[in-house]
């Protein structure tokens, strides 16, 4: 039995089988013996059958399952196209809502909270960032949808890069900011562009620190500090030893805390002080320290009148006298007369019993009483001047005062301190107790008002030693003349030594403590740690504004999908190759194939270009493209999309 050469398979075996079996039938009937007629009319089926065992019968899809697959391409088409804008819409809200909730979070948290092992300025700093990148994104998104549909209106091409300059950013906007147009995209686009700078800075404001007010504590609870100091009614200060006559009290045993003290007051030296500190403390507040305060009660003499005791002749005698041969250079400081038989030139020339009298002598009462001084300045100035016309010279008679004050001494981290004047207790001289030698033999007594009264009145002969025995050239040019030049407005004699008793008293009270487990405790103040504070009227002002530009650019972007019937193009450089120019529309650039971006920038600025299908006689849709006024029809027409065109 003849069969066809060619095997049929694939999609021709489907088309033959349809066309050319019954023929093939047919021939096959005519050169079969008798015996096979009855079977003639099925004989052609199995023979096919066996001819063709692998081929099936095509069957035409339903149009319902056509339906379906349309619908399942279209919905992959329309997932793909607003996936990445809707995946940018959700990140921006989250990266907002993350921005809020970091913001709360550390709202009175301390400096080192950390969220993602982040301090937190690292965490808004990269939340901002990646905001920035959202919403930049999506203005790119908006933009270049959009001038798909603003050619539609027809519009220079130069367009084109104007709005595709927009979604690239500050740099791309700076590129062509000189070629802007008013319009109601590109305007806002831009200035959202530049905003997104501000973002960043703005966002660090939200949060301050603060470093809330610190807390203190006081001293007789928690140990904060020590102030090491002179207990004046408990310390000895003074040389009063064996046998405990007056007329051998030279003073203070340690001098140089008067001489230390002088030095300081020209340049109004800091004191030092001891004290031990908590390291954490920021200030101490020392309360109710007592020092002594030193005044003087002056009134006015005379050159010729007023008396001093010759340090020479140990003497009274005139100022007149004294300078009978001399020319007075001042200021100078003497003894007053009064003090004849107690000056310190009396009291190293001494001679006394070494037997104690309990009771005292009454010879001794003789040797002690009140420390006077007198002093001859140039007009009542410190400055040092010699004296030519006795009119110039001013003479005073001055007796010291000495008081127990009970100050507060302030101190910060810096080491440095304040004092604070507090009230003062007069210290009643009586000098019938001070030359009672079993007062100070006496232990029980060794301590109180006798010890104070001691030790000032020890204090008051030491500072009249220093101003009338040290070195009067050192006493006028180191101390009163360079105090004067310092202090040109106060510059008297009164204020100058006011200054000096000022700077002693602190010396003697606070530098040398005799007993080093004496002192006062003092009231700490602690900071509390440095927090976040969240400035509200920025955090709402940043919070919202970054809403703006989001509802902005998918407001834009979903206009801009409408009116070009769901068609995304975007910055797509294959949709403008595809789409192309109408043949009347590429004649306006021949010749400009080989002229750079800013030739034909220039060009496409004087070029008119609409953007929609070209118009067909058969009213079928046409190409889609860029083409002159007239030429094209718009896309806004709501119908299904042509893939092809």
């Amino acid at each position: 039995m003849a069969t066809s050469s060619t095997p049929l398979t694939g999609t021709n075996m489907q088309i033959e089988s349809t066309s050319q079996v019954p023929q093939n039938f047919e021939s096959l009937s005519q050169i079969t013996t008798q015996s096979n007629e009855e079977n003639s009319e099925t004989e052609p089926a199995s023979k096919t059958k066996e001819k063709y065992p692998n081929e099936k019968k095509k069957k035409r899809p339903s149009t319902r399952k056509q339906a379906i697959m349309t619908k399942l391409s279209g919905a992959r088409d329309l997932l793909g196209m607003i996936f990445l804008p809707i995946l940018n819409v959700l990140l921006t809200i989250a990266l907002m809502g993350t921005l809020i909730y970091v913001y709360i979070s550390a709202d009175g948290q301390t400096l080192d909270y950390t969220m993602a092992s982040m301090k937190i300025p690292s965490v808004v700093a990269l939340l901002t960032t990646l905001l920035k990148m959202c919403i930049a994104g999506g203005i790119g998104y908006a933009v270049s949808e959009y001038k798909w549909v603003r050619l539609q209106d027809g519009g220079v091409l130069s367009l084109i890069d104007l709005y595709d300059a927009c979604t690239r950013g500050v740099g791309g906007a700076l590129r062509v900011i000189f070629s802007l147009r008013l319009d109601y995209v590109i305007i806002p686009a831009i200035i959202f562009q530049f905003g997104l700078i501000a973002i960043g800075p703005a966002s660090q404001v939200v949060l301050t620190t603060y470093a809330s007010d610190h807390y203190c504590l006081n001293g007789s609870d928690n140990f904060n500090g020590k102030l090491h100091h002179v207990n004046l009614s408990f310390d000895d200060l003074s040389t009063l030893r064996y046998p405990y006559d007056q007329r051998l009290n030279y003073g203070l045993r340690n001098q140089y805390l008067v001489v230390f003290g002088f030095d300081t007051a020209p340049y109004k030296g800091d004191i030092p002080i001891n004290y031990d500190y908590d390291n954490e403390t920021i200030s101490l507040k020392f309360s109710n320290v007592e020092m002594f305060y030193t005044d003087m009660e002056c009134h006015d003499g005379t050159f010729e009148e007023t008396q001093i005791i010759d340090e020479k002749t140990r003497n009274p005698t005139t100022l007149a006298d004294y300078y009978r041969n001399s020319q007075p250079v001042a200021p100078r400081v003497f003894y007053s007369g009064s003090m004849f038989n107690r000056t310190y030139f009396d009291i190293v020339r001494q001679s006394v019993p070494a037997e104690v009298y309990p009771n005292g002598r009454p010879e001794v009462r003789n040797f002690v009483g009140d420390q006077t001084f007198v002093t001859m300045t140039y007009q009542g100035q410190a400055t040092r001047k010699s004296i030519e016309r006795l009119e110039e010279i001013v003479v005073q008679e001055c007796t010291l005062r000495t008081q127990k004050s009970f100050n507060t001494i302030h101190t910060n981290e810096g080491q440095s301190y304040l004092i604070e004047p507090g009230p003062k207790q007069p210290i009643d001289m009586d000098y019938d107790r001070l030359i009672n030698a079993s007062l100070w033999m006496s232990t029980d007594d060794y301590s109180g008002f006798p010890r104070l009264m001691l030790n000032a009145y020890s204090y008051q002969l030491t500072l009249l030693m220093t101003m009338t025995v040290l070195k009067q050239e050192a006493f006028q040019n180191r101390l009163a003349n360079a105090w004067a030049t310092n202090n040109p407005d106060r510059n008297t004699m009164e204020n100058f030594l006011r200054d000096a008793f000022n700077q002693t008293d602190l010396s003697v009270s606070l530098i040398r403590p005799e007993q080093s487990i004496t002192g006062t405790y003092g009231e700490g103040c602690y900071p509390i740690q440095a927090v976040y504070a969240l400035d509200r009227a920025s955090y709402y002002t940043i919070s919202l504004i970054l809403a703006v530009p989001l509802l902005w650019w998918v407001s834009v972007w979903i206009a801009s999908l409408y009116q070009t019937n769901g068609v995304s193009r975007g910055n797509s450089q294959i949709a403008l190759l595809v789409t192309g120019f109408t043949k009347s529309a590429a004649e306006q650039f021949k010749g400009y194939s080989y002229a750079g971006q800013r030739t034909l920038f220039e060009k496409a600025s004087t070029v008119d270009i609409t953007f929609g299908e070209v118009k067909r006689m058969d009213h079928k849709p046409g190409h889609i493209g860029f083409g002159l006024e007239n030429e094209l029809h718009p896309l806004r027409a709501r119908r299904r999309p042509i893939s092809r065109a």
